[in-house]
C-alpha cells in the first residue's frame, strides 16, 4: 500500500512544481501575471481542476511563486550563516557576519520577480495584500 502512496505523493509534487514553473514561465514571458487558470494549466500540461487540487486561486498560484523564490534566498543567507560562523558575540562582529551573509546572497532578482508577479507596491496592477501579515502563510523550514 505504500508504494501506492508514494506514487501518488510524487506525482501530486510533480504537478505543484509543474504548476509553478509554468506560473514563473508566464510571468516572465510577459512582464507579470497575465494569464489565466485555463493557460496555466495549458502550460503544465495538467487538467484545470488539478490547479485548483493544489490551490485555491490564481493569486495564491503567484504568492507559491513568490514564496518559493523568497525561500531560495533564505536558504542562501542560512547556509552563509552556517557556513561561516560568528567569532565572536560582540554585537559589531554579529552585525558584521550578517552583512557578509547578505552580501552573498543574491536579492536582487528575487525582489525584481517578486514586483513583476504581484506588482510594485502603490501600482495600479499591484495584487494589494497578497502577503500581508493576516494571509495564512508556509510554514517556516
Amino acid at each position: 500500500m505504500s508504494s501506492g502512496v508514494d506514487r501518488r505523493a510524487a506525482l501530486k509534487a510533480r504537478h505543484r512544481d509543474a504548476i509553478l514553473a509554468a506560473a514563473r514561465e508566464l510571468i516572465r514571458e510577459r512582464g507579470g501575471p497575465t494569464f489565466g487558470v485555463d493557460e496555466l494549466a495549458d502550460r503544465a500540461d495538467i487538467a484545470r481542476r488539478t490547479v485548483f487540487n493544489h490551490f485555491a486561486s490564481l493569486d495564491d498560484v503567484l504568492v507559491a511563486v513568490c514564496e518559493t523564490d523568497i525561500l531560495v534566498v533564505v536558504d542562501q543567507f542560512r547556509n552563509a550563516i552556517r557556513s561561516n560562523p560568528p567569532a565572536s558575540a560582540s554585537a559589531g562582529s554579529v552585525y558584521e557576519d550578517i552583512a557578509r551573509a547578505v552580501r552573498s546572497t543574491d536579492i536582487p532578482p528575487v525582489i525584481v520577480a517578486v514586483v513583476q508577479t504581484l506588482g510594485a507596491p502603490g501600482s495600479k496592477g499591484a495584487k494589494r495584500g497578497m502577503l500581508s501579515p493576516s494571509r495564512p502563510r508556509t510554514s517556516d523550514r
